[in-house]
């Protein structure tokens, strides 16, 4: 059963959102896990044609917990996920540009310390009202103990909206 401590999104200056998240999820007595707290902060401004973001989230868990990011599935066993997400984009014309950063780390109990890291630049360029084409390039890089594996995607395509 999951219980909300706090929750909030509010726009404290024009172009500025923010918001705050604070949960426990609290087992029910019929099992063996235990509780997980999370908390998570975020912010977004907008200026003319930049726009800033940032995210950062901490979970404590005293049980088997996965958590499914765009950067990955990570599990962790009776410890510590902790992640951080930053972006920018730029509007320019009929284009617009895009560059996130986010990092992630786990500490568990009785497996090795996990640390992924991500970076990815996209352009999107606006052909009329109802089609965009984009091209983007993604890097991830995924430390589990002392092996670590890298991956990279360049990828492109054409939306239509009808």
């Amino acid at each position: 059963h999951r219980e909300v401590i706090m929750a909030g999104s509010m726009q404290p200056i024009p172009g500025l959102e923010v918001i705050a998240v604070i949960a426990n999820n609290k087992p029910q007595p019929s099992t063996t896990n235990t509780a997980q707290k999370a908390t998570k902060f975020g912010a977004r401004y907008s200026m003319g044609p930049h726009t800033f973001w940032a995210q950062i989230e901490d979970v404590d868990s005293n049980s088997t917990f996965a958590v499914v990011t765009s950067v990955g599935i990570t599990t962790a066993t009776k410890g510590e996920l902790k992640y951080n997400w930053f972006g920018y984009s730029l509007k320019a014309g009929n284009n617009t540009f895009v560059a996130q950063y986010a990092n992630s780390g786990r500490e568990a109990a009785g497996v090795p310390d996990q640390d992924v890291t991500f970076l990815s630049l996209a352009v999107l360029h606006s052909l009329s009202k109802n089609t965009t084409l984009h091209a983007g390039y993604r890097k991830t890089e995924v430390e589990v103990g002392t092996t670590t594996t890298e991956q990279t995607v360049f990828a492109g395509g054409l939306r239509v909206n009808f």
